[in-house]
């Protein structure tokens, strides 16, 4: 077992959590103050795998905070509350649902309390701005493709919403797109491969486990998703169960 590091897995930060893949305003503030309190320093996945290479050195206590379909809330509520603390994110983007001059509202959030409480995606000059306070992006498809059913009717489609969707980010941020999210947790060996062959040098799923820097596959990165949790937890409780997923105590 070599360093493990967590890299944690957000979707959407606003004022109401009404499904499991919000986090409320507050709750995240609290969240990225206590990592601050505890020492934490946040880094990219291109620090960790910078380090891994004998490249770079890691702060003691790091961090990755990655953020996955790129929703206008992550800019408007998520950014000034990392900015506040110093720190940095990785969001990956499914670059169909990008706007140039309007939002895209997305086909995958069908619940009744998604559809109520709405959530439409970042427009490109707001990625633009992110990129320039060093926040890093990756792919998430074209499309939010549900690639391992993709991969059975169709498998260069399948290839096509993962090298499109990196030539979709390089062309609009002009630098390389190295990180990859698979939609929906899924993925296999074929996958994995056609995400080597268009040229990241890994991609992330969601397991609940700290990802080990030596021995962990680069193209199954583990990360620990946060969900929004059980209403009505004070605020210790809150730190308590934050402290649970990086594998600290209060």
């Amino acid at each position: 077992m070599g360093r493990t590091i967590p890299i944690l897995a957000y979707h959407k930060v606003d004022t109401e959590a009404p499904t499991r893949f919000w986090i409320r305003t507050d709750s995240f503030e609290l969240q990225m103050a206590l990592l601050r309190e505890r020492g934490h320093e946040t880094v990219s996945l291109e620090d960790l795998w910078l380090f891994a290479n004998g490249a770079a050195g890691l702060p003691r206590k790091s961090v990755c905070i990655t953020f996955d379909d790129g929703y206008e809330n992550f800019f408007s509520r998520a950014f000034p509350i990392l900015r506040k603390y110093g720190f940095k994110a990785t969001v990956f983007l499914p670059t169909a649902f990008i706007g140039t001059d309007c939002r895209h509202s997305n086909e995958w959030d069908r619940s009744p309390e998604e559809s109520f409480f709405r959530a439409d995606h970042m427009l490109w000059t707001e990625v633009l701005q992110l990129q320039k306070y060093g926040m890093e992006f990756g792919a998430h498809t074209r499309t939010h493709a549900d690639l391992v059913r993709l991969l059975m009717t169709d498998p260069e489609q399948a290839e096509a919403e993962i090298a499109v969707s990196k030539n979709d980010l390089e062309d609009r941020l002009t630098v390389k797109a190295k990180f990859f999210s698979y939609p929906y947790r899924s993925s296999n060996s074929c996958l994995e491969e056609m995400v080597r062959r268009a040229g990241f040098l890994g991609a992330v799923i969601m397991n609940n486990k700290a990802f080990d820097l030596s021995d962990g596959n680069w193209f199954q990165m583990d990360r620990i998703p946060v969900f929004s949790g059980v209403p009505g937890r004070s605020d210790k409780e809150l730190r308590a169960d934050f402290l649970a997923l990086l594998g600290e105590k209060i």
